[in-house]
């Protein structure tokens, strides 16, 4: 078992025994993806997976699941909401039924009640969505278009771009996904959550000074980044900014992710990130910390 110190939940891990328990009681799984280098992920530990009704709730109705992303990178590609922790409720089929990133006690026990109500037919209503006529190719690529915009067309933040409220990740994934979808259809309201969001992360997220991007906000606004830097975020970034200036033309994108390759290159401390994989570490400025500095370890090291 996978359980946490702070948490009575019975976690199991990840196996087909899992999903033949879901089909045999009829119940959903909970999968939570979690990491032990990540602050909300503890945060969650200690108030959402520690609240009596939540526990109730996981422990009567639903398989819980709790995986190490380090561990299980695949399941990480395949179930991440957008952020740690993930929170990813799964038919018996491991199909997503609902997902979320960071959630309070009372959300989520309120998405645990609606999802175990409506199971087993929320998959049907969830994907019970108008065809889209441009869509063309393999049933593969039309159901998951189907599957995955209007996912983020409901988790997305209409007023500051992102899905989802804080703490607010990079949806680099996401984004490159509609950038792609618009690309091919042709949609100018794809772009515009897209450019939205972009410029949410650049006005908060971009480190002026230094440059790179921070890893996160923790503040649905962008304006609250967690000072701390990673590969990953500006290595992926990077790429994001890029094809945002190829389809937008914006000067801007491109100015950003030159500055997330000049950071990652030149600026880095402990030298470049491309020597062995083993010096990835990121001294935050003290000005940004109130006179205190520390050392952050990328956790793909």
């Amino acid at each position: 078992m996978g359980g946490s110190a702070d948490s009575t939940i019975n976690w199991n891990q990840w196996s087909e025994e899992v999903f033949l328990s879901a089909r045999q009681q009829g119940k959903p799984v909970l999968l939570t993806l979690t990491a032990t280098w990540c602050h909300w992920c503890h945060v969650m530990d200690q108030t959402t997976y520690a609240d009596e009704k939540v526990i109730n709730l996981i422990s009567s109705r639903f398989i819980p699941v709790r995986v190490d992303v380090d561990r299980r990178p695949d399941l990480s590609r395949k179930y991440n909401q957008g952020g740690f922790p993930s929170i990813a409720l799964l038919n018996d089929s491991g199909e997503i039924l609902a997902g979320r990133v960071y959630t309070p006690p009372e959300q989520m026990a309120l998405l645990l009640e609606q999802v175990s109500d409506r199971y087993p037919e929320l998959p049907d209503a969830k994907l019970d969505v108008p065809a889209d006529p441009a869509s063309t190719g393999s049933t593969e690529g039309r159901s998951t278009v189907q599957l995955v915009l209007p996912h983020l067309k409901d988790l997305y933040d209409q007023n500051f771009g992102g899905f989802g409220y804080e703490p607010k990740q990079p949806p680099w994934e996401g984004l490159r996904f509609l950038l792609a979808l618009h690309s091919r259809l042709g949609d100018a309201s794809l772009l515009r959550m897209v450019v939205r969001t972009l410029d949410g992360m650049a006005a908060g997220l971009y480190d002026q000074k230094d440059q790179g991007f921070f890893r996160y906000s923790v503040a649905r606004d962008w304006k609250v980044p967690h000072y701390e830097k990673m590969l990953t975020t500006n290595a992926s970034l990077a790429t994001l900014y890029l094809e945002a200036y190829q389809v937008t033309g914006k000067a801007g994108y491109k100015n950003l992710a030159a500055g997330a390759l000049d950071y990652l290159l030149n600026q880095s401390q402990g030298g470049n990130y491309m020597d062995s994989g083993i010096k990835t570490g990121v001294r935050v400025s003290e000005e940004f910390l109130g006179g205190f500095s520390f050392m952050y370890f990328s956790p793909w090291c």
